[in-house]
Parts: C-alpha cells; sequence; structure tokens
C-alpha cells in the first residue's frame, strides 16, 4: 500500500453504512418520527378508523347493532363514505409525500451541512418540489414494479398450489421471491429520494441518478437492506399472528387489527428506511470500493506517517520568536525611508514650516493658472512629506504595537496629517469655484499633467464639497473621529491575551494572530478547536467594549457621510472609489445567487473531513493531505515575479525596486 493512500482507494463496509444510518436516527429519529405521525400518521389512523367503520357497515352490520339495510349502517356508509374518499385522496396526495419529502431534507440537512438548494425560500420552495416530484416518479415505478410482480407470481402462485405435497409451501416460496423482488426495487428508488433532497435534479432524472447510484453499492445495499427484508417478513408474519390473536379469529375484525398495526409502524418505517437511504447515498457518493477487504492497519499507519509530516512542516513555522530573531530578509527595511530617526525629525520639523506657509495660497486659486499650478505643486510636496512621516512611524509601531516610542511617534504623524488637511481644506472649495470650462481649459497644459487626475476627481466632488471653513472643520475633526479604530487595534493587538494552545506535539504555544492562522490549518481538530475557541474568548471578555468602540465608528462614518452629502454611509465610502452602490448591491446579489454552490463545497468539505458538524475552525484546513507544497519566501518572490511579466517591463521594474 502507498504512504498516501489516494480517496478512491478507500474502501467502506455495511459497518459504516450503519454507522452513519445510526448517527441520523440519533440525532432525528424522534423529532422526525413526531413530525411524520402529525403530519400523516395521524390522518392514516382516522382513515383506518373510517374504513373500519365502513366494512363493518357493509360486510357486517351487526357489529354496529343493526341488521342490513339498518339506519344506522346506510348513515355510516353516506356520513363516512365520502369523507374517507376524501381523506384517502387528500392523505396520498400530500400529506404522505409532504412527510416523505421533510424527513429525505432533513436527512440530507444533517448528512450534508445544508441541502443543495440554499437557504433562501424560493429555494427552499424549489428544493421540495424537485423532492417531490421524485417522490411521485417513485411512486409510479413503485406501483408498476408491484403490478408486474403481481401479475407474475399469481398466476405462477396458482399454477404451483396444485403440485401435489409440496403445492402449498412451493406458492410460499414464489410470494417470498415476488416480495423479495419487490423490495429490492425499493432500495435505488430510495436513493433517488435522497439524491433529489441534495442534488438540483428531480423526477425521472433523480430515479435515473438512484439507479445509478444503486450500481455503484447494490453488494453493500444487499448486505445491509437485507436484514431489513427479513425483518419485515417476521414483523408481518407476528402482525398477522397478533391480529388473529386480538380478533378471535373472525377475519373483518383480524383484517382492522392488521391496518391498524400497519398504521402505527409506517411512519416508524419511513423514517428508519430514509436514513438508511441517506447513508448508503453519501457513500455511494463518495466513488469508493464497497465490500473490500479493509486494511485498517495500513491505513492507520499511512495516516499517522502523513500528520507526522505536517506536523514537522508546521512545527517551525508556528513557533514564536521575536523579531531580533527573524532573518533580515524576512523583515522589511525602512532604512530606505530614513536610514535613522533624525532625519524624520527634521521633516517632520520642514513639514510644519509647510504647513503653515502653505495658507498663503488661500484665496489666490482662481486668479490665475500660474496660482492654481503653485498651490497644486506645494500641496504636493506637503502631501508627499506628511505620508512619509506617517508610514515611516506607522510601520516602526506595526513591528511592536506595545512599543511607547513608536506610538508616540505615530500619533505626532496622525495629528500632522490633520494639521495638513485642515491647512489645505480651501483647496477643493476654491478650485469648484473655477468655471468648470475655464478648470478643464487650465488642465489641458503640459505642466498639469500629474494633476489632471486629481483636478477631475474634485470636479467630480462638487456636489459633496463644502465651503471652506466646513472643510477646515471636518479636517480638524478627523483625529477625534478616527479614534474607535485606533482603540480597536491597541485593545486587539496589544492589551488582549489570548491564552496558549497545546499543539499536536503538546508542545504549549502562545496565540496570537500570526500563529492563529496556522492553527486553523492543523490536520488536528482539537488544535484548530482550542485557537478558535481561544482568540473568540479574549473577544468576549471585552464584548462590552468592543460593541461601544464599534457603534462609534458607525455614528463616525454615518457624520462623515450626513456632512458631505451622501446618502449614506455606504455611498460615501463607495464615491472615493468611482463605484455605484447598484454594483455594490448586484454583488450581493451574486453572491446569494451562488451560495449554493457554497453549500455544496461545505458538504464535500464536511464529508472529507469526517466530522458531524462543520464548524468555523474546519473551513481553512487542507482537505487534501497530499497536496501540502512547501514554497520558501524567495522562490514565492520569483513566482510572483513570474506571474507579473505579462504586465510589462515598467511593472516588473517597479516591483524590483520596491
Amino acid at each position: 500500500m502507498n504512504r498516501v493512500q489516494r480517496q478512491d482507494e478507500t474502501e467502506i463496509t455495511t459497518r459504516d453504512i450503519a454507522r452513519s444510518a445510526r448517527k441520523l436516527l440519533r440525532a432525528r429519529f424522534f423529532s422526525l418520527l413526531k413530525r411524520f405521525f402529525l403530519h400523516a400518521g395521524l390522518a392514516l389512523m382516522v382513515l383506518v378508523s373510517a374504513g373500519a367503520f365502513l366494512a363493518a357497515a357493509a360486510l357486517q352490520p351487526e357489529l354496529l347493532g343493526v341488521v342490513r339495510s339498518g339506519f344506522r349502517a346506510e348513515a355510516l356508509l353516506i356520513f363516512c363514505g365520502i369523507p374517507a374518499i376524501l381523506l384517502t385522496g387528500l392523505y396520498a396526495a400530500y400529506l404522505h409525500p409532504r412527510a416523505v419529502v421533510a424527513v429525505y431534507e432533513t436527512y440530507a440537512e444533517a448528512q450534508f451541512v445544508a441541502p443543495r438548494g440554499g437557504g433562501s425560500l424560493t429555494s427552499a420552495n424549489r428544493s421540495y418540489v424537485r423532492v417531490k416530484g421524485a417522490y411521485w416518479a417513485a411512486a409510479f415505478v413503485w406501483l408498476c414494479g408491484g403490478l408486474a410482480a403481481a401479475g407474475f407470481c399469481w398466476p405462477l402462485t396458482l399454477a404451483v398450489e396444485k403440485i401435489p405435497r409440496i403445492g402449498s409451501f412451493c406458492s410460499s416460496a414464489v410470494l417470498t421471491l415476488g416480495l423479495s423482488l419487490f423490495w429490492l426495487l425499493r432500495v435505488p428508488l430510495g436513493l433517488s429520494l435522497a439524491a433529489a433532497a441534495r442534488e438540483n435534479i428531480g423526477g425521472f432524472r433523480a430515479l435515473r441518478r438512484g439507479f445509478l447510484l444503486h450500481r455503484r453499492v447494490r453488494q453493500t445495499a444487499s448486505a445491509v437492506y437485507m436484514p431489513w427484508l427479513i425483518a419485515v417478513v417476521l414483523l408481518g408474519f407476528g402482525a398477522l399472528l397478533l391480529s388473529q390473536w386480538a380478533s378471535g379469529g373472525e377475519p373483518l375484525r383480524r383484517t382492522v387489527v392488521l391496518a391498524f398495526l400497519l398504521a402505527l409502524s409506517l411512519p416508524a418505517w419511513s423514517v428508519l428506511l430514509a436514513a438508511f437511504d441517506t447513508a448508503l447515498y453519501a457513500a455511494a457518493c463518495r466513488g469508493r470500493r464497497l465490500n473490500g477487504e479493509h486494511d485498517e492497519q495500513n491505513a492507520f499507519q499511512s495516516r499517522r506517517a502523513d500528520k507526522n509530516r505536517r506536523i514537522d512542516q508546521r512545527k517551525e513555522r508556528i513557533s514564536m520568536k521575536t523579531r531580533d530573531q527573524i532573518e533580515s530578509t524576512m523583515k522589511w527595511d525602512l532604512g530606505g525611508i530614513y536610514p535613522n530617526e533624525d532625519l524624520w525629525e527634521q521633516d517632520f520639523a520642514a513639514a510644519q514650516e509647510l504647513v503653515g506657509a502653505f495658507s498663503a495660497h488661500a484665496g489666490k486659486l482662481h486668479v490665475s493658472d500660474d496660482a492654481l499650478y503653485a498651490a497644486l505643486t506645494d500641496g504636493s510636496k506637503l502631501s508627499y512629506l506628511v505620508e512619509k512621516l506617517y508610514v515611516y512611524a506607522h510601520m516602526k509601531k506595526d513591528e511592536d504595537n506595545g512599543n511607547v516610542r513608536y506610538q508616540g511617534m505615530t500619533d505626532r504623524a496622525i495629528q500632522m496629517l490633520v494639521a495638513a488637511e485642515a491647512a489645505s481644506s480651501f483647496v477643493k472649495p476654491e478650485i469648484l469655484a473655477i468655471p468648470h470650462e475655464t478648470l478643464v481649459s487650465w488642465s489641458k497644459q503640459e505642466r498639469f499633467k500629474h494633476f489632471r487626475f486629481d483636478l477631475f476627481d474634485i470636479d467630480r466632488r462638487r456636489e459633496h464639497t463644502l465651503s471652506t471653513e466646513e472643510e477646515r472643520l471636518l479636517a480638524m475633526a478627523e483625529d477625534a473621529l478616527s479614534g474607535a479604530h485606533n482603540v480597536f487595534t491597541m485593545l486587539s493587538d496589544v492589551d488582549l491575551e489570548y491564552g496558549t494552545v497545546t499543539d499536536e506535539n503538546g508542545e504549549e504555544v502562545k496565540l496570537t494572530h500570526g500563529t492563529y492562522g496556522m492553527f486553523l490549518m492543523s490536520p488536528d481538530r482539537r488544535v484548530r478547536r482550542d485557537a478558535y475557541e481561544g482568540l473568540y474568548k479574549a473577544y468576549r471578555s471585552m464584548k462590552n467594549t468592543i460593541t461601544a468602540t464599534y457603534a462609534t465608528s458607525v455614528k463616525a462614518d454615518v457624520f462623515r457621510a450626513r456632512t458631505h452629502n451622501f446618502s449614506g454611509a455606504l455611498e460615501a465610502a463607495l464615491f472615493g472609489n468611482g463605484v455605484p452602490v447598484s454594483v455594490y448591491d448586484q454583488l450581493i446579489e451574486a453572491v446569494h445567487e451562488k451560495l449554493p454552490t457554497l453549500h455544496k463545497y461545505l458538504a464535500i468539505r464536511k464529508r472529507l473531513l469526517g466530522v458531524d458538524q462543520l464548524e468555523m475552525y474546519d473551513l481553512y484546513v487542507p482537505i487534501l493531505s497530499d497536496l501540502d507544497i512547501p514554497m520558501p519566501y524567495e522562490d514565492a518572490k520569483s513566482l510572483v515575479k513570474e506571474a507579473l511579466i505579462p504586465l510589462g517591463e515598467p511593472y516588473g521594474k517597479l516591483l524590483d525596486d520596491s
């Protein structure tokens, strides 16, 4: 056997089918039995009761205390006959199909996470229609099969009864053979209903799918359902004996008692068989060979060796290192921005001077193209310098969010950014005061080529731009409005402690945002669960603080949107990139339409992982064990550069320089 076992070479025995069905029954049997009985079983009991009274009135009215053609018998025939006929039609056409469809859909949801039909009401209705169509197609085929079996067995039974001495035995054997053949027809029909509850098929397409699946699991299906056939025969024989005893041998009473017993047992049989149908369908869909020799020892050793290999590969990646212990090639080099922090301080002082001098351009932008060009040039220099200060300080803080020095530098950079925005707040309103035709004419000059997009973008924002004084006030308030984001960053990255996680080797590893993603890819489900619960346990401990912070952030977004004349925060957020709200809505609709595909993927993932319930921490672990491709960082860089060659040489050179 290979060290890594192929998916389609794994074998499943009848024990696996029984185990899967037992899980479904344990989780859903009694609730489904109650639902089935309330939807259909109760009506069937009423129907049997009405049928018993009608039979008594028609065949033996003396049981009701009257003679034939008596008033009571005739009244029962009139007042019970018509409702019984209507109830029979209602039960056969609606109640029983509805109950059966509900059972198969519930089992499909339990076995495969969610039905393929998706979660919307429309999808659920379509799924119900498909399964109901498969039910009626199966009922038609089963009826035809029953008629064919009866047409074959009845004349043969009459013929063999004439054989001396063994005629009775031969007739019983023929009836048993016909019952067995009729019972085996039930297996592909049950698979058809399970397939319809899971797949986007219905009617006779579902029947075709059921028969194809039955060909793949024919031997296992025979082994699984043969005990059921024996149980049916034995229980049927027991029901006959019980009805014979309860009725005292009277034929009509025996028939009534037998009908009541069958009506009581039908819901339980339907729920039990649906569970085995769903389990057998799930096994057939795995594409595995069934009923072979199961080399469990070799399979266990293969899985164990593969698991140990992945653990060894991940151990180095998960182990916590200080920044000083990490190779220099794996860290960003901020020396290209500022070789030392003295230069940062010099630029900070220069930016302060530019902020103070920039107000000299106020009120002059509309005078001439030279004045506009001078303001845009100085504004570009100021913006570049402030952004350079902010990027350096923020990235130094990202190296260690707990470093007080770089927290202070970042705060100073943000304050400088706010001051620059306040000092240049008059630019957009004054540009918008320039007539549109004049602005277009000036922007066509060669010296404005680097500012054309900015001018176009400002012109696009005319109806969302306020007066100079109003824009200045909003710019000054931006530092306070962004406070919620800063609070959450410090809370999540610095203050919260997420504890430790015991990895696959039994070693305690500190849980951080960096190791969290690695833990979620662990093949050990216990490790994934501990990491997931550890992270969100820390968040839950601060749920009130986080909720208040988020509410403050939402209020700030709404405030920005309203002050700039947007219909809502969504439109304001999309406007900067020129994206209409309709595009966002269409994206959500497209995602909802494809949810059945996502549900199918989740069902496949659940089946391959072998879990009873798919959880959030099961969504990131690889489902294929033989595709763990190591990718050194340098090789990854080369691969990315090679992939971006079609974008042209300038793009590649820019990537190399960065």
